[in-house]
């Protein structure tokens, strides 16, 4: 079957539109396609409806089920579906899965006949991407994502437009790809800049992350005689960290350095790379102060401004 294709970026994951066959990979989303519920064949209830029911989902105030209902019209005569009005509520499903990347597709159509509503989909509380469906027909949608190996994760889809819009949503699919070797290229992914936690002494914005995820740089503040910035997370999985850097006016009282698990690697003024092994769990980072990575701001006495970039990250994992 010809596909058609479309990409746009949504928050670490690759958006497409296409036409094509299911997966013949087990689904982990249950009742994916709304069949098993407690509304008649014909009819509708909100999620706010007394007698609702609907396994394995969590629907919200301005959602609900059509099942085969001519009174919604479009996609709702023909099947059974989740449908989301108003910019109030969402519908959502918990799944257990220790995957790396996710592959996470459906069905999408307008109601027909009143406002155009827009469907933003989040995956972990993350916006995957936010867009109007095309017309009362339904189209299928693919999403894949990286992201941080945990074992319950949940999709949400919200409609926010607000009013008389509505947006149909069915035949919902969540594949889990094999946990594998995770590789992950500059500050994406597991190591996307909001994972890192970033610390300095006041002024608190020492550490720049705007060049993301290309670079990051970390700075003193040289109108103080004791300042300095921290950049640090915790190793995903056992592997390698690499890094390029490049130190500005760096002296013996405000060095720049890497930290593994406690242990500081000074870095000399100028251009260079650098590479060392982790374990998981470890905390990695990066420190313009060369002390203890989480609190300590030991740049003293430096007058000036020191710099501290970090560009071409990498992490390959090796279990």
């Amino acid at each position: 079957m010809d596909k058609k294709l479309s990409f746009a970026i949504g928050f670490s994951a690759l958006f497409m539109t296409l036409q094509t066959n299911a997966s013949e990979t087990p689904n982990l989303s249950p009742n994916a396609g709304f069949e098993t519920s407690s509304i008649a064949n014909g009819s509708f209830l909100y999620a706010t409806d007394e007698n609702f029911s609907a396994p394995n989902w969590i629907f919200t105030t301005g959602t609900g089920i059509a099942n085969h209902s001519s009174v919604w019209g479009g996609e709702a005569s023909a099947h059974a579906l989740a449908f989301l009005q108003g910019d109030e509520g969402s519908v959502s499903q918990v799944v257990t899965s220790n995957a790396n990347t996710y592959k996470i597709a459906f069905d999408t159509a307008q109601r027909g006949s009143f406002s155009q509503g827009e469907l933003a989909v989040y995956w972990d509380n993350k916006l995957l991407a936010s867009f109007t469906p095309n017309g009362n027909v339904f189209e299928r949608h693919e999403f894949i994502t990286q992201g941080l190996p945990t074992l319950i994760h949940i999709l949400t889809f919200r409609q926010v437009v607000a009013g008389d819009a509505t947006v149909y949503v069915d035949n919902v699919e969540i594949i889990a790809n094999p946990v594998t070797h995770l590789v992950v290229n500059n500050f994406e992914g597991a190591f996307d800049v909001n994972n890192w936690s970033a610390g300095s002494n006041a002024p608190t914005n020492l550490v720049n992350t705007s060049n993301a995820p290309n670079s990051v740089t970390l700075t003193n503040y040289p109108q103080w005689n004791v300042s300095g910035s921290t950049f640090y997370i915790a190793a995903p999985s056992n592997g390698t960290v690499s890094f390029d850097y490049t130190v500005t006016n760096s002296t013996a009282a405000c060095p720049a350095g890497y930290v593994n698990d406690g242990v500081t690697t000074m870095l000399q003024e100028g251009n260079g790379s650098a590479s060392f092994d982790v374990q998981s769990g470890a905390v990695i980072g990066f420190a313009l102060n060369g002390q203890n990575i989480a609190s300590d701001f030991g740049c003293s006495s430096n007058g000036s401004l020191v710099s501290f970039d970090v560009s071409n990250f990498s992490f390959v994992g090796n279990n």
